[in-house]
């Protein structure tokens, strides 16, 4: 698996309402192609327990994220369910109360098939703090 670099536009994200995660993906000349050929998913673990998830096949993946959960470490995992080759998606996590947001960068290879990249989001109140 190849690691991509982490856009930083922010150091953190800030929300009473939660966070939106949200992931994309390029693959041929057209967003047809991505979807047709590249199936990833996202799923959101706590304590080894998949609370949240989206595997959508003919669309992009998003989970809405809720400032209801508790505060804590979470794991945002990201894996490829089916590609047909090298693709570059970006992993989002923006406020859904401001226009703060970050992004990552990051490739999976067709070899990476049954692998996962894992990030860390911790929630402190109403702040949304991301590593990898």
């Amino acid at each position: 698996m190849s690691c991509g670099e982490a856009e930083e536009i922010e150091p953190h994200v800030t929300s009473t309402e939660g966070v939106e995660i949200t992931l994309d993906w390029t693959y041929g000349n057209s967003e047809e192609a991505a979807l047709l050929n590249i199936d990833l998913d996202i799923a959101i673990y706590r304590e080894n327990n998949k609370i949240l998830s989206s595997t959508n096949t003919q669309s992009f993946e998003k989970i809405e994220f809720s400032n209801a959960w508790d505060d804590g470490t979470y794991q945002i995992r990201v894996y490829p369910y089916a590609i047909a080759g090298e693709v570059n998606y970006r992993l989002k996590v923006a406020s859904n109360q401001d226009n703060t947001n970050w992004a990552f960068n990051g490739l999976f290879l067709k070899e990476d098939q049954g692998l996962e990249q894992i990030f860390y989001l911790k929630k402190e109140g109403e702040q949304y703090r991301i590593t990898y």
